[in-house]
């Protein structure tokens, strides 16, 4: 009987191994069916902000490692030159304006008189001579006012011109951001196109990977992907957007995720995606 016992739960228990067997290689099964992928932390929006006027640089405000927020003032550029044009180009405005006026008023004070010679036309008050002026005064006067309001135009497009320069000088943070490079100094001369600042939004981070197409049907927009860094701080991200470019060499697609948890992560950081794979059966 004592033998019949123990037989039974030596099967029991050869039972009981079957079975935590079976489940161990499900779960590795499952586990064999996801892939991991590395990825890197990038920026969605940063850049290099260049000059846009020639001119000095009169004063740098802000240096490498700087928080900025949009609008705020990075360096201002010397533009006393700019603002001598701009006194002279509205004091050119005023004068044009007031030809136009001055010449306005005239041409309607001869046309007055034209029209009166008009009328006299077949008395005998009526002078040819007269008239032949008064017409020749009003094809004048009407020439000189078009020429003042082309000086009136080109005076007011090179205000404008100058006011642009003007707000230029004022170089602006155009959105929040953390300054990376600063290359410009006090003193320093910039053209357009000069390079002064690097700025990255750390604000909006996003993790780019190039995944293997043999796992994009497994990933859907929106789906939720977790990761880990390389010491081991856990990460959940979003797939944002599949990109349909594939590398042919690779046989890849870049794939980005936005952050949803508040890892504090730097720009250029690795991070290891878990990619789901095909279900079992």
């Amino acid at each position: 009987m004592k033998k019949i016992i123990v037989l039974l739960f030596a099967g029991i228990g050869l039972v009981s191994s079957a079975f935590l067997e079976m489940g161990g290689t499900e779960a590795a099964a499952q586990d064999d069916n996801r892939s991991s992928v590395i990825g890197e932390v990038v920026i969605r929006q940063g850049g290099v902000l260049a000059a846009a006027i020639a001119a000095p640089v009169a004063e740098v405000l802000v240096v490498a490692g700087d928080r900025v927020s949009k609008g705020q003032a990075l360096a201002r550029l010397d533009i006393a030159d700019r603002r001598a044009d701009l006194d002279t180009a509205e004091a050119q405005i005023a004068v044009a304006e007031a030809q136009v006026g001055a010449r306005q008023a005239a041409l309607e004070a001869e046309r007055f008189r034209l029209g009166r010679q008009e009328s006299l036309r077949g008395s005998s008050a009526f002078n040819a001579s007269r008239l032949e002026d008064s017409q020749a005064e009003a094809a004048r006067l009407t020439a000189e006012i078009a020429v003042a309001r082309a000086q009136f135009a080109e005076a007011k497009a090179r205000s404008t011109r100058i006011l642009v320069d003007v707000e230029r000088a004022q170089v602006l943070a155009p959105y929040d951001a953390v300054v990376t490079e600063r290359e410009i100094e006090a003193g320093d001369f910039v053209t357009p196109g000069r390079q002064m600042f690097t700025l990255i939004d750390t604000s909006d981070l996003e993790v780019e990977a190039d995944v293997s197409v043999d796992a994009l049907p497994f990933l859907e927009e929106g789906a939720t992907i977790e990761a880990e860094t390389r010491d081991g701080v856990a990460v959940t991200t979003r797939v944002r957007a599949l990109i349909p470019v594939e590398n042919p060499l690779t046989r890849t697609r870049t794939v980005r995720f936005t952050i949803e948890s508040d890892a504090a992560l730097a720009v250029g950081q690795s991070v290891e995606l878990q990619l789901p794979g095909a279900d079992g059966d």
